[in-house]
């Protein structure tokens, strides 16, 4: 199955324990790529069917999948 990219969101008052939730991200099978906990955030790719779970996790804020978009080419006559 495809991995779909998300952002997770830490909530403000879960900050002095960011590591151990993106512990417990990474158990729910969030494949981590980059941590960013001054920010509160996390990315990287998980299984749809799992991304449920990681919902659910206590501190979670938000889980946010990343949209793809095409622009037309420059030769295109729509702009």
């Amino acid at each position: 199955m495809a991995k779909l990219d998300v952002t997770v969101s830490v909530k403000d008052d879960h900050l002095p324990r960011f590591g151990e939730l993106v512990e417990h991200m990474k158990k729910s099978g969030l494949d981590v790529e980059r941590q960013l906990q001054s920010a509160g955030v996390v990315t990287g790719k998980i299984d749809a069917e799992k991304l449920a779970q990681l919902r659910t996790l206590n501190g979670i804020g938000s889980v946010e999948e990343a949209r793809g978009y095409q622009i037309a080419p420059p030769e295109s006559e729509i702009q």
